[in-house]
């Protein structure tokens, strides 16, 4: 299986590192679940499940729950991102 790559992020205003830390992480997360929906065909992903995203593993069923619990509290570019993903 291959590395992915990320595609360019938005630009984010930056108050500090921990903005642009948790859109990139966001972003990787939103990379393992497109790689596994396009080679599986859904996005029922088991939560030990790993998919390499630029060399760095990412749990994609780990990181799908959490977006699922929390996405009324998600920014509206994010929500977005997950609807067009099937979320």
């Amino acid at each position: 299986m291959g590395s992915l790559e990320l595609p360019d992020a938005p630009a984010v205003p930056a108050v500090g590192n921990r903005l642009l830390a948790r859109e990139r992480a966001f972003q990787r997360g939103l990379a393992a679940a497109r790689a596994f929906r396009e080679r599986e065909g859904h996005l029922d992903v088991p939560q030990r499940h790993i998919e390499e995203v630029e060399g760095d593993p990412v749990r994609p069923g780990q990181w799908l729950a959490t977006c699922a619990a929390a996405v009324r509290g998600l920014s509206p570019n994010r929500q977005e991102a997950l609807a067009e993903l099937g979320l």
